[in-house]
Formats: structure tokens, sequence, C-alpha cells
């Protein structure tokens, strides 16, 4: 029974590669706003605008990300895109 679980298993993440492709791209956001919350601990959050869609998403950082990024400013950065072959 377990054989055929992982046989299973690896079949189907072959086929996934197989028709799959997971590549990084490069992209451009700009830092529209800042935002710390949490009532216990702080919690940070980042409001950025994708400038090639011009969707904007809530992104929850860390303390250094939250102090380095500055608001209104674009920075590149690498996203992962799953595509078919």
């Amino acid at each position: 029974m377990k054989t055929k679980v992982i046989i299973i298993v690896l079949l189907l993440a072959g086929a996934f590669l197989f028709f799959f492709r997971i590549e990084q791209q490069p992209y451009k956001y700009t830092v529209v706003d800042k935002i710390v919350a949490g009532r216990d601990t702080p919690v940070y959050y980042i409001i950025r605008k994708d400038e090639i869609t011009g969707e904007i998403e809530q992104k929850q950082v860390d303390v250094e990300d939250y102090a380095t990024l500055q608001k209104g400013k674009t920075y590149i950065s690498k996203k992962l895109v799953i595509r078919l072959r």
C-alpha cells in the first residue's frame, strides 16, 4: 500500500514538472503605505503596487524590511511564476 502511494506521488510530481515550468521573474513595485498592527506584539505590513499590472497587495514583513523600505520608492524584487510549457 505504501509503495503504491509513493509511486502515485512520484508520477504526479513528474507530470507536474513535465507540464509546468517554475521561473523567477523580476518585477517592480512601489511601496504605497506602511502599517503597524497588533495589540500585544507589533506586526509590520507594507502595501505595495505592482508597476506593470497595477495590482495592489498587502504583505507582512519583518522589522528590518519595514525599517529599510521607504514609502513612495520603487523597488525591484523577484517572484515565482508557474507557467505551462
